[in-house]
């Protein structure tokens, strides 16, 4: 008896992972698919990266959606709500050759529904200064953000502690933060006034993290200054 039922455990097992399998739809990078939200419904797709990049995958359209990206267990690895400027939800990540990521959608609360539509692009890793780190030594750049304008930068710790990066000054900033494994974490607000600030434990010394600042919409612009410090721990 035992054994029957572990049997039918473990096809039940299977029987659902392949209808889940079934129901996930492939977007193509550089495509644009469209289809209708019902109320209480999830959607799956599957994007497939063929080379390191910058992965971005976004709704469009009046409908208010929830984005979340998730490993092959559908374990969720981070989400968004709402882009800047609307209700669309827009996801960018660390994206790896040869990797395929899963990303769930659904509708905010139960009542949005309707036609929408979903896309999935790229850009190209850029090459990125240096922010070089040394313990509790501050170290800073300056520059200006220009509309629409996307400034990139690595920071390699040495040794392992907690390291922050933020930015200062009077314009309304946007930090995003990458690691070689991935998306890690987004700031707005987290520092002074409008500035950007993030936080990492560093737990493995040389790992290259990426950082992107821009202006917290399309239309900031002004002078930013975005500085790196690693507190070690004892």
């Amino acid at each position: 008896m035992r054994r029957s039922v572990l049997i039918l455990s473990i096809f039940l097992i299977i029987a659902v992972n392949a209808v889940f399998a079934q129901s996930i739809l492939d977007l193509r990078i550089g495509s644009t698919v469209s289809g209708n939200l019902n109320s209480d419904q999830i959607i799956w797709y599957r994007v497939r990266a063929a080379q390191d990049c910058i992965l971005i995958v976004e709704t469009l359209g009046s409908v208010d959606t929830y984005l979340d990206v998730c490993d092959n267990q559908q374990n969720v690895l981070f989400s968004n709500d709402d882009q800047p400027n609307d209700n669309n939800a827009k996801i960018e990540m660390l994206a790896i050759a040869g990797e395929t990521y899963l990303f769930k959608l659904r509708g905010y609360s139960s009542e949005d529904t309707g036609p929408f539509r979903i896309s999935a692009s790229q850009k190209s890793i850029p090459r990125t200064p240096d922010l070089p780190v040394t313990v509790i030594t501050l170290q800073t750049r300056n520059g200006n953000i220009e509309r629409g304008g996307e400034y990139w930068f690595t920071v390699k710790p040495s040794t392992v502690g907690m390291l922050v990066v933020e930015t200062s000054g009077d314009t309304d900033t946007y930090l995003t933060a990458y690691s070689e494994n991935g998306f890690i974490m987004e700031n707005d607000d987290g520092g002074l006034g409008g500035n950007a600030r993030i936080s990492i434990d560093v737990k493995k010394p040389g790992v290259v993290y990426l950082f992107k600042l821009t202006g917290y919409d399309s239309d900031v612009r002004g002078p930013y200054s975005i500085s790196a410090t690693l507190s070690v721990r004892n």
